[in-house]
């Protein structure tokens, strides 16, 4: 996998792996109806009907505005709105730290609804997101650095003949 170029490939590289987890998180919880998605005017509007009568630490988070600061200053995000079939469970953000070392689930809220269709699994399905997300980018990492020791053993190899 090559470094992105530029500012355009390196927002595309992480909506990216955003895509590849969003499609296999219904797979890894083996909950084939649920559907992750980016945190959209969709989702919002669907997070304002719940009535939310929380307020932070416990929800009643102010989505737009977070969601703005993390498009805005964090690029690595992971972000999700967990839906189940057209209803909105749940919503999260979190971010891999600056050495893409961890990923940190930041901020979850899950629908305040009383019997929604995820009640109990909203931390579950994202948590088993962002723990996808870590693991594919430290498979791409893993890549990258197999790909370097590749070329440096062929110029070992190349040096050493060259020598004989």
């Amino acid at each position: 996998m090559n470094k992105p170029s530029n500012y355009s490939e390196f927002i595309a590289k992480y909506q990216n792996l955003r895509n590849e987890v969003y499609a296999s998180v219904p797979i890894a919880t083996n909950l084939p109806q649920v559907k992750l998605t980016p945190i959209n005017t969709q989702a919002k509007a669907a997070y304002k009907r719940w009535g939310n009568m929380r307020t932070p630490p416990n929800g009643g988070w102010d989505w737009s505005s977070w969601f703005a600061h993390y498009r805005e200053r964090h690029h690595k995000r992971f972000e999700a709105a967990i839906w189940y079939g057209s209803t909105l469970c749940g919503l999260c953000l979190g971010k891999l730290s600056e050495k893409n070392v961890h990923v940190r689930l930041e901020i979850l809220e899950g629908s305040t609804e009383r019997a929604h269709p995820l009640k109990g699994r909203v931390a579950y399905v994202a948590l088993t997101g962002f723990e996808l997300f870590g693991l594919l980018k430290k498979l791409e990492l893993l890549t990258q650095l197999t790909e370097q020791l590749v070329l440096i053993r062929h110029w070992a190899i190349a040096y050493s003949l060259q020598a004989k």
